[in-house]
Parts: structure tokens; sequence; C-alpha cells
């Protein structure tokens, strides 16, 4: 049995391949994806409580839209304008919130009123969609 030193480390050219090696690089890669992935799945952060927001926006205005009441013009105005107030009332540290934390029954009510408001605007401004 030979054992290796640092001189015989410096007489070998090219390092030894194993086919296994192949492997363990290709899974160190998915490992990476599924940590960032993980990160991604995250409930805090500014863009998760941003996506909660429009999809709380959507499930108030989807009733409208299918019922042709609001249309898709109307729809996309009311939920950019919401999602943006949303996210420019709120200060950096509730932004650093769990999603269900920052969207409490308090706050809901809150965007369901301006929803509302927003909803009645764009009604009296466009009163020939109406049926």
């Amino acid at each position: 049995m030979h054992i290796r030193d640092e001189e015989d480390s410096n007489t070998i050219l090219q390092p030894p391949t194993w086919k296994h090696d192949r492997q363990a690089n290709e899974s160190s890669l998915s490992h990476v994806t599924v940590n960032k992935e993980l990160l991604e799945n995250q409930t805090r952060g500014a863009e998760k409580i941003k996506q909660a927001v429009v999809d709380y926006v959507a499930s108030l205005l989807m009733p409208l839209y299918k019922a042709r009441k609001l249309d898709k013009d109307g729809y996309k105005s009311i939920m950019k304008k919401s999602a943006t107030k949303v996210m420019e009332q709120a200060p950096d540290v509730e932004k650093a919130m769990v999603v269900a934390e920052f969207l409490d029954f308090k706050r809901r009510n809150k965007i369901r009123a301006f929803v509302d408001k927003l909803i009645e605007r764009h009604m009296a401004m466009n009163p020939d969609e109406n049926p």
C-alpha cells in the first residue's frame, strides 16, 4: 500500500476523473436551484406582500369582471392603483412582515374600501359600460 505525500501529488499531471464527479456537479447545481426556490417560497418580503395584495384585489374585482360590469382596462387600472397605493403606504418594517400578518382583517377592510371607491369612480366616469 502506497500513501501519497506532497511530492507525489506534484508528479501527477492530470487529476483522476471519476464518473461520479459529473453527477456530483449536477447535484450541486440542482441543490443551488432548490435553495433558491426555497428562498423564493418564503412568505416574507415586499414582492410576496405585493403579490398577496394583487391576489386579494383580484378576488374583489373578478366577480364584476366576469359579470361584464367592469372592462379589462378598468380592471387593470384599479388593480395597478390599489397595489401601488398599498405598497407606497406601507412602511419598510411592515414590508418585512409575513403575508398573513400584513393582510390582517383591518388592512383587508381598508383595501376593500379603497377598491370600492375606485370601482365607483370608474363606473361614474364610464357610464356607457354599465348595463
